[in-house]
């Protein structure tokens, strides 16, 4: 299987809009626009051919497409970026045979190397993208009236994200590293012992808790809490993101973040509210924050018995 992009390529380019009027008449239209955008984008959007040696011919053959774009035409996601679109693959090369796992494993590494943490998908397809891994966020409707759903997936780079809570609790390894990346650990090792068996493997007793950690390899490189108010089940406290110095500004916090916000989503019936404390002269969580839909009470606002410093203000977000 080959991947080819159009960019700068008008033989090509002119190739496959012929390929898509016929094989997908449907969508002929954007496709043709959008590959011709892709000739001298840069970046987005993109138009990649995906060509195979037929049977029946010496030379490679087309057998499918994909694009990438910035956004798909939605109508209530619409902060969302980037999007894989109009994908296909011909028919003969459908039914387990792994091309179209190939082309959105693809369009995932392609979106990755660009600096991309997710990548997103709006279907009226049902159950083919979550064998994939992709995770389903939400119903839209495109700005031409079509009803579609919405997925979001990692994109494939180095960078591996986990989830920890009560019935997938973190190794002992992996508490006392996110300690660590939040805290001064202390160097003896007695001391070491003493606190990974009494304080690093402790969690809210009662409190309904999970943790994002990202990794590059095997080294931890971030961590995000997110923790359930006791006495008010609707309300999420976001709690010690860090992110290892080396690995800041490659969109990790960014990402954890997401899937964190993601994930109470799925538990959510829509009238959940998730805080954040942030301190007033840390320019870049705010930013990062406000990016994710977060909105400055201007206030410092208690979390259950928690009340942060003089310097944060507590920021909100609705699910």
């Amino acid at each position: 299987m080959i991947f080819l992009s159009v960019k700068d390529n008008t033989a090509l380019c002119d190739k496959v809009k012929e390929y898509c009027s016929e094989r997908w008449h449907q969508v002929f239209s954007r496709f043709a626009d959008i590959a011709d955008e892709s000739l001298h984008a840069n970046g987005l959007p993109q138009t990649w051919v995906i060509m195979e040696h037929r049977s029946n011919e010496g030379i490679p053959g087309i057998i499918g497409f994909y694009q990438l774009t910035s956004h798909d035409g939605l109508t209530v996601h619409t902060g969302l970026t980037p999007f894989i679109a109009s994908l296909f693959i011909e028919p003969d090369y459908r039914g387990g045979k792994g091309y179209g796992e190939a082309a959105l494993n693809h369009a995932r590494s392609v979106l990755g190397e660009m600096g991309y943490d997710t990548a997103y998908l709006s279907t009226d397809h049902i159950g083919y993208y979550e064998k994939y891994g992709f995770n389903e966020i939400g119903l839209d409707l495109t700005n031409y009236g079509r009803p579609v759903k919405v997925y979001s997936v990692d994109t494939i780079t180095g960078i591996r994200y986990e989830t920890y809570d009560r019935l997938h609790p973190k190794p002992d390894h992996t508490r006392l590293a996110i300690y660590g990346l939040q805290n001064p650990l202390p160097k003896n090792t007695a001391a070491l012992m003493w606190f990974l068996k009494h304080q690093a493997i402790t969690e809210p007793d009662n409190a309904k808790w999970f943790t994002i950690a990202a990794f590059d390899c095997e080294r931890l490189i971030g961590a995000v809490n997110f923790m359930q108010n006791e006495k008010d089940l609707l309300n999420w406290y976001i709690g010690d993101l860090v992110v290892a110095e080396d690995h800041r500004r490659r969109g990790i916090a960014n990402k954890m973040l997401r899937k964190g916000m993601e994930r109470i989503s799925q538990m959510a019936n829509g009238s959940e509210y998730i805080y954040a404390y942030i301190e007033k002269s840390n320019t870049a969580s705010k930013a990062l924050h406000s990016k994710l839909g977060f909105l400055d009470t201007g206030e410092r606002k208690p979390f259950g018995e928690l009340l942060f410093g003089d310097d944060e203000t507590t920021w909100v977000k609705r699910v």
